[in-house]
């Protein structure tokens, strides 16, 4: 497929930022955020929730970026159930075109056990498939957020 964002998520990814940090960031100017400040709100999310494998890091700075650039508030209530059907668009889409939300499973290890990550570096995943989930991210979230508009 590819795409510009997705392309410039792949490139912050391959600066050594997490897979979370990679996405938030490419979507700063677009949801008027400052780039340092999501790079901070993001890393703990890298590496699926913090090196647990859960939730890929990509999905969920995508996930930060829905609630910046769809939340909000009118007469003190937050849209939430919208942004979560926007945030369940998305999984179901990443899910499909990825095989795959959670870290674990994306990779085919469980990279919260230290024996399990060396084995999925030494294979070079972090190098393969994380580009790829980065990207994939990127690009989904360019199509849904330019549907809104």
């Amino acid at each position: 497929m590819g795409s510009v964002m997705g392309e410039k998520a792949q490139a912050a990814f391959a600066t050594g930022m997490s897979c979370s940090q990679a996405v938030a960031m490419t979507y700063a100017g677009r949801v008027g955020a400052d780039a340092d400040l999501l790079a901070r709100a993001a890393i703990g999310f890298g590496a699926g929730m913090g090196r647990r494998g859960e939730t890929c890091g990509a999905v969920t700075g995508a996930y930060l970026i829905l609630g910046l650039a769809l939340g909000k508030q009118t007469d003190g209530a937050w849209n939430k159930g919208d942004v979560y059907d926007k945030v369940h668009e998305f999984t179901q889409c990443f899910a499909q075109r990825c095989g795959a939300v959670d870290c674990r499973d994306l990779l085919g290890y469980d990279i919260s056990d230290p024996e399990q990550m060396a084995k999925a570096r030494e294979l070079g995943l972090v190098r393969t498939v994380c580009p790829n989930a980065v990207g994939a991210a990127a690009e989904i979230l360019e199509q849904m957020l330019n549907e809104q508009e």
